[in-house]
């Protein structure tokens, strides 16, 4: 996919739609997801290929750290109506967590958009410390998933 700052508007006369990757058919392309934590350095993760590989990465987050999430994206083609992230979070095969966030509506636009989820803390406490699978999926208000993926998180008592 071509980036942002490359990119050429064609736009349809009959339909009003702005289409500004034409090789690719998709309306909403997610770009990547960053974990922000104040003080560091962001870690993130590249979603505009292969998801797949994703499964088998993990990064380490300190207990109890406040981190926000920042999802960047594309929209072309038409409106983007009632975009939602979901999180569900499983440690062993259990779920143990399910957050939804209410990203918004999007016009087509050129560039990358961003948003950023509210504050969230990382589990504490020695019981809380492990690995943890999570599975991300980025759909609309006409539940059409746009992107679904997953990655280990592992929660330790420092950085290291």
């Amino acid at each position: 996919m071509a980036e942002a700052d490359d990119c050429v508007s064609v736009v349809n006369a009959e339909t009003s739609s702005a289409v500004f990757w034409p090789e690719d058919p998709r309306t909403v392309m997610v770009q990547s997801m960053s974990f922000v934590v104040e003080g560091r350095e962001d870690y993130t993760f590249d979603l505009s290929g292969d998801v797949s590989s994703l499964e088998d990465q993990s990064f380490i987050m300190k207990e109890g750290t406040a981190y926000n999430i920042r999802i960047n994206f594309c929209v072309q083609r038409e409106i983007a109506s009632g975009l939602r992230l979901r999180i569900t979070t499983a440690r062993k095969g259990i779920n143990v967590d399910k957050q939804s966030y209410m990203v918004g509506c999007y016009g087509p636009k050129g560039e990358v958009q961003t948003y950023l989820t509210p504050v969230a803390e990382a589990p504490s406490g020695m019981i809380a410390r492990g690995s943890y699978k999570m599975t991300c999926s980025f759909l609309d208000d006409d539940k059409k998933m746009h992107l679904r993926w997953s990655f280990r998180m592992d929660v330790k008592k420092d950085w290291e």
